[in-house]
């Protein structure tokens, strides 16, 4: 038995394992919503197209109906209270997804997807070390699972472990292997982990986004993370090279000439800064009235002014103290 509880008390017991194909989540960018959707589709348990977040509460109302009425094997009937918990999951009913998962459990004891929802779900709670805990047993028996190495890599970031967390997004990204590809979110995760462990990482993590835009091309979120951790290390020649690139690349290029200008300023270059500004400026001129008018322009043109302030600043700055471009 694992010696586990969650919020409502309820143990966990050992489990076999069994194969599954299940896509996993990660990271800021994925919704609680869009990971159920993302978990249940992959095992076949709603339609890949469902919006969970939408169809959530009529998904747990035709579910309860269907249960009520089930008379079929056990194990079948335990996977509709696994498709419940995690809708209720969705939902932040984190009591009503125990206690679905503790039906299936009893249905199926051996069922070891109710493993993985759990150790979801414990991270969902906020309780990261029962999460791992649940995890470690999955990944005894489904060691190529990459919702179990992703699941664990979240509960160890959120227990500090980061370096232990970078292994585990290591190993989620190998386990994908050709034709798929992994989403850009589980190297963005597995560089955010090593970035978290010091500055003597940080170059590790750029390495990271790299291994990222080799397998998936040269993603402008990449390309943006890179960017940062660059800056943040004072390398400004390879920041720089790598909006060069998207910027060769880019249909729009307002936003990236404006980032552009962000790191020469930082590099002491401000007359380049005030010529990328321009140029800018010259990339919003020509935009259709309509864009032009839309709110992300005007945040940017509010930036574009923000960045000019700031040049401007440094150039009165440095004329005191005698101070010269780089």
């Amino acid at each position: 038995m694992l010696g586990l509880l969650g919020s409502c008390g309820r143990p966990m017991l050992t489990v076999r394992t069994q194969s599954l194909r299940v896509v996993s989540w990660s990271g800021p960018s994925f919704t609680r919503s869009l990971a159920t959707s993302l978990l249940l589709a992959a095992v076949g348990l709603i339609p890949a197209d469902l919006d969970a977040h939408q169809g959530a509460h009529r998904l747990i109302a035709e579910l309860t109906r269907r249960l009520e009425t089930f008379h079929g094997a056990a194990s079948s009937k335990a996977l509709l209270h696994v498709r419940r918990a995690e809708l209720h999951r969705a939902s932040e009913h984190f009591c009503e997804a125990h206690a679905d998962l503790d039906h299936a459990r009893a249905l199926d004891p051996e069922q070891s997807l109710v493993v993985l929802c759990r150790g979801k779900l414990f991270l969902d709670e906020g309780v990261p070390i029962q999460a791992r805990t649940a995890m470690d047993r999955y990944l005894a028996g489904e060691p190529r699972s990459v919702s179990g190495w992703l699941v664990r890599a979240q509960a160890q970031k959120a227990l500090g472990d980061v370096l232990d967390a970078a292994s585990d997004y290591e190993r989620a990204v190998d386990l994908v292997g050709p034709p798929k590809r992994p989403p850009p979110q589980f190297y963005l995760d597995w560089a955010a982990s090593l970035a978290a462990a010091g500055e003597s990482y940080r170059d590790a993590a750029v390495r990271v986004i790299d291994r990222g835009v080799s397998r998936l091309g040269h993603l402008p979120v990449l390309a943006l993370r890179a960017i940062e951790l660059e800056v943040a290390g004072g390398d400004y020649t390879a920041a720089l090279r790598r909006i060069d690139l998207q910027l060769e690349r880019a249909r729009r290029k307002e936003r990236w000439l404006c980032r552009r200008a962000e790191v020469l300023i930082k590099a002491g270059r401000r007359d380049e800064a005030g010529t990328a500004l321009r140029a800018a400026c010259s990339e919003i001129d020509e935009l259709p009235p309509a864009r032009r008018r839309t709110r992300a322009v005007s945040h940017l043109e509010e930036r574009i002014r923000s960045i000019r302030d700031e040049a401007e600043a440094g150039m009165v700055s440095g004329e005191k103290t005698g101070g010269t471009d780089r």
